[in-house]
């Protein structure tokens, strides 16, 4: 469980959990963030799929920056409290969710990735 959850975070193949997902590991090189191998250095998985995946992929990073930012919350709420501090959080979450916007479109399609893989595999 650790190694897949591993896997995930830095974005490598569902199958052998070594190969890069990505060709830049740096996800803040903005130019080449979303560039990706078309099989896996490693084991050579395909990594092409159907059409609409990255639409799944795009609700998956929804669906982290919402737990992310509700995370967050809590975190804040139990420092500061929530009374009259409203628009403080709103503006450090918002400043939050734009520093990990490149983290956060990794991260969903690793996550993506990995689901359908085992889908398949199944």
């Amino acid at each position: 469980m650790f190694k897949k959850l591993k896997a995930i975070l830095f974005a490598k193949c569902p199958n052998c959990y070594k190969g890069n997902l990505f060709l830049d590991s740096n996800p803040y090189h903005i130019k080449n963030m979303d560039k990706m191998h078309k099989n896996c250095p490693n084991c050579n998985l395909d990594y092409s799929n159907e059409t609409g995946f990255y639409w799944l992929s795009m609700y998956t990073g929804y669906f982290l920056s919402g737990v992310l930012s509700v995370v967050f919350f809590l975190i804040f709420t139990s420092i500061y409290g929530f009374l009259n501090k409203v628009g403080t959080f709103v503006i450090l979450n918002t400043i939050l969710m734009l520093v990990l916007i490149p983290m956060i479109f990794r991260w969903s399609r690793s996550l993506t990735f990995h689901l359908a893989y085992k889908m398949d595999k199944s």
